[in-house]
C-alpha cells in the first residue's frame, strides 16, 4: 500500500478504458507479463465489406471472426498502393479492393479463375469511403454511430494478407488507441466471462470462440466471405489457467509507466546484468514497447487496491477524485469504523466495508485487487520492513544481486524496477544473474502431458545428489537453457568418481607412513619439478575460478576445478609421483609427494564447497 500511494503521489496512477489480456475463465484482466503464448491453430477469413456507395468491396483478413460484430472502421496504409480488381469464379464477376502487394495470394485463396485490374488508387484515396457492415442482418446493434463503418488511416497497416484491416476499437490495442485518436466511440459486446451481451444480436449468451462458426457461416451465407480456413500462430493465454485470453476494453487502474520510460530506461542502466546481453537487448526492447502497467484485477483473493471514491462516482473518471491509503495507521485515522491498526485484517471483505467521509462526500473502496506481480515488485523494501523500519533497509538495500530464469525480463526483473522507479524513482537491485529452463534432451519443455518430465528424485536414485547438482552447475547459467541428457549426468558423475579416487589414492601409503595430511607442509620435503608444476597449475584454476565466481560464471568454475582434478591431477601429476609413494623407506621426496598432493586436494576441497 505504502508504495502504491507514493505511485498516486507522484500523479502515476490513473482508472480509464483500455483494450487488455482478460482471461475469460478467472474473468480478469491480465498485464502483459501474466500472457504465455502457445501455438493453436485458429480460423483463417478473408471477409468482403460491401462498398455503401459504389461498387464493390473492401477485403480484410482475420483471425478472430467472434470481433467483426464490433468491427467500427476500415484501416489502410495511406501511402500504400491498392487496386480495385476485377475477379469471376463461376460466371460471376465482382469487384474488390486490396492491396496491389497482395492481389494474386487474395484471388488464390478465393480460387478466382480470372481477374483484371481495372484501377490504382492510394491509401489516402481510399480514406473516406464509407461501406456496410458484413454481419448487419444478425447483430442489429452493430457500429452506426458517427464516423463508424468508414475507412480510416492508421499506421499499424502493412502491405501483408490484404493490406486492409478490420478494426474494432472494443477489442484490439492498436484499433483501441486509433479509435480513439479519431473520437469514434468505443464498442465492445463481450462480457467479462467471454460471452456476447445483448449488443450482439443473434450471438448474445454464446461465448465468443463458440460463436465462431456460427458467425463463418452467416458470412458464407450472406455473400460476404471470400475464402476461410486455418491457420497456426502463437496466440497468448492465461499464465493461471491456461485459458485463451481475449481482448477487451475495459475500466481498470493503472501505473502510467509511458510517462516515466525515460526513467527507467535510465535506472536499468545502473544495473549489471549477467549476460550483459539480456539487458541490453531483450530487457531494453520490452521496456520501449512496454504499455502502461494495469495493476487491477477482478479477483476475491489478493491485495485489496487501497483506493477509495465517491460511492456515486462513475466509472471511468474514479481517478479524478480519490483517496489512496498507504499504511495501517492512515486507514484508522481516516475511516468513520473504529479499527485497530495492529489487527486489522486488509483483505477483502474487511476492508469492503470500510468507508472514509470527507467534506460530505462518502467514499467506498474499489472492489478490485492488486495485480500479483505489483506484490513482488515490493519484496526488496517489503522484506525489510521498510518504511516502519528504516535500520534494516539503510545497510541492504538496494539489493546486491538477483537470481531469475530468463522469463522474468516480462515478470519479476520487470516489476521490480517499473514499481521502484514509480514509487522512489530507484532500481531496486544492483546486479541480476539470469539463468536458462532445465529442458529435455531434444530442448523441449518439460512436461506431464507430454511425458518428458525427469524428476529430481529420478536422477538422484540414478546418479546422486553430487552429480546433479555438479550436471546442473556446470551447464552455462547465464540466460541458456538446459537439454538434460541422462549420458551428461553419467559422465559428470565419472569424473566425480576419478575426484573419489584421487583422494583415495594416497590414503594407505599416508596411513602406513604415520603421515597425517591435516600436517602438511610443503617445506618439509624436497619438491621436484612436477611438484612445482601441478602446484602451480593450482594457483591457475584458483585465480580461474575467483574470476569465474566474481562474475557468476558458475559452470566456468565448476569445470574449471573438475578439468584440473581429472586432467592434471589424476591423469599426470598421480602417474608421475605414484614411484615416489610406493617407497618403502621414508624420504624428502616422498614428503615433498605428499605435501604437494594434499595441498591439491584440500584446497580442491575449498573450491567446490560453494557448490557441496
Amino acid at each position: 500500500w505504502w508504495a502504491f500511494s507514493e505511485v498516486a503521489d507522484n500523479g502515476l496512477v490513473e482508472q480509464g478504458k483500455r483494450s487488455i489480456s482478460q482471461c475469460p475463465r478467472c474473468e480478469t484482466g491480465l498485464a502483459n507479463n501474466e500472457v504465455e503464448y502457445e501455438d493453436v491453430e485458429d480460423p483463417s477469413i478473408y471477409v468482403k465489406f460491401p462498398l455503401a456507395d459504389r461498387e464493390g468491396s473492401l477485403v480484410i483478413w482475420t483471425t478472430t471472426p467472434w470481433t467483426i460484430p464490433a468491427n467500427t472502421f476500415v484501416a489502410v496504409d495511406e501511402d500504400l498502393t491498392y487496386n480495385a480488381v476485377r475477379a469471376e469464379k463461376d460466371g460471376e464477376e465482382e469487384l474488390l479492393y486490396v492491396a496491389a502487394e497482395c492481389v494474386e495470394d487474395v484471388l488464390g485463396e478465393g480460387r478466382y479463375e480470372e481477374y483484371a485490374v481495372e484501377a490504382e488508387l492510394t491509401g489516402d484515396e481510399l480514406v473516406g469511403w464509407a461501406y456496410d457492415h458484413p454481419l448487419a442482418d444478425h447483430v442489429p446493434d452493430y457500429p452506426e454511430f458517427e464516423g463508424a463503418g468508414q475507412v480510416y488511416a492508421a499506421d499499424y497497416v502493412e502491405a501483408d494478407r490484404t493490406g486492409l484491416v478490420h478494426s474494432a476499437p472494443g477489442h484490439g490495442e492498436e484499433d483501441f488507441h486509433r479509435g480513439t485518436e479519431l473520437g469514434l466511440d468505443i464498442h465492445c459486446p463481450v462480457g467479462p466471462n467471454g460471452e456476447f451481451e445483448a449488443a450482439a444480436g443473434e450471438y448474445a449468451g454464446q461465448f465468443v470462440r463458440d460463436a465462431n462458426d456460427d458467425i463463418i457461416e452467416d458470412l458464407v451465407a450472406d455473400g460476404h466471405m471470400l475464402a476461410h480456413g486455418t491457420v497456426d500462430h502463437s496466440y497468448g493465454h492465461c499464465w493461471r489457467c491456461d485459458t485463451g485470453i481475449i481482448q477487451l476494453v475495459t475500466d481498470q487502474w493503472f501505473i502510467s509507466i509511458t510517462d516515466v520510460k525515460d526513467d527507467l530506461l535510465d535506472n536499468m542502466e545502473e544495473s549489471e546484468w549477467h549476460p550483459d546481453w539480456a539487458r541490453d537487448n531483450r530487457f531494453r526492447d520490452f521496456i520501449e514497447d512496454a504499455p502502461d502497467w494495469n495493476v487491477s484485477r477482478q479477483r476475491y483473493w489478493g491485495v485489496p487496491i487501497p483506493i477509495w471514491v465517491p460511492e456515486d462516482a462513475e466509472p471511468g473518471n474514479l481517478d479524478e477524485d480519490m483517496i489512496v491509503v498507504g499504511t495501517r495507521e492512515e486507514l484508522a485515522d481516516r475511516v468513520e469504523e473504529d479499527i485497530d491498526p495492529d489487527s486489522i485484517d486488509l483483505h477483502r471483505p474487511a476492508v469492503d466495508g470500510l468507508t472514509i467521509v470527507e467534506d460530505g462526500t462518502t467514499y467506498r473502496r474499489v472492489e478490485d485487487v492488486f495485480d500479483v506481480w505489483l506484490d513482488s515488485s515490493v519484496a526488496s523494501w517489503g522484506t525489510l520492513g521498510y518504511p516502519s523500519d528504516e535500520t534494516a533497509h539503510e545497510e541492504l538495500w538496494p539489493a546486491d544481486l538477483i537470481i531469475e530464469a530468463h522469463d522474468q525480463t516480462r515478470g519479476w526483473f520487470w516489476s521490480q524496477l517499473g514499481m521502484g522507479t514509480a514509487a522512489v524513482d530507484q532500481i531496486p537491485y544492483e546486479e541480476v544473474l539470469m539463468h536458462g529452463f532445465a529442458n529435455d534432451e531434444d530442448g523441449r519443455k518439460m512436461s506431464k502431458s507430454v511425458g518428458n518430465i525427469v524428476t529430481p528424485e529420478e536422477a538422484i536414485e540414478r546418479a546422486g545428489r553430487d552429480p546433479l547438482r555438479t550436471y546442473l552447475l556446470s551447464h552455462d547459467q547465464q540466460g541458456v537453457d538446459l537439454a538434460f541428457e541422462w549420458d551428461g549426468l553419467g559422465e559428470i558423475q565419472g569424473k566425480l568418481n576419478i575426484l573419489w579416487n584421487v583422494f583415495r589414492f594416497p590414503l594407505e601409503y599416508m596411513e602406513l607412513d604415520g603421515y597425517d595430511p591435516a600436517d602438511a607442509d610443503l617445506s618439509d620435503g624436497d619438491l621436484e619439478l612436477v611438484d612445482e608444476w601441478v602446484l602451480s597449475r593450482l594457483q591457475s584454476v584458483e585465480t580461474e575460478v575467483a574470476d569465474a565466481w566474481d562474475d557468476y560464471r558458475v559452470s566456468d568454475a565448476v569445470n574449471a576445478v573438475i578439468e584440473f582434478v581429472t586432467q592434471d591431477v589424476s591423469r599426470f601429476y598421480v602417474k608421475a609421483v605414484r614411484d615416489r609413494m610406493w617407497e618403502e623407506t621414508d624420504s624428502p621426496s616422498k614428503r615433498g609427494a605428499y605435501a604437494t598432493l594434499a595441498t591439491v586436494l584440500d584446497e580442491v576441497i575449498r573450491l567446490l564447497a560453494p557448490i557441496a
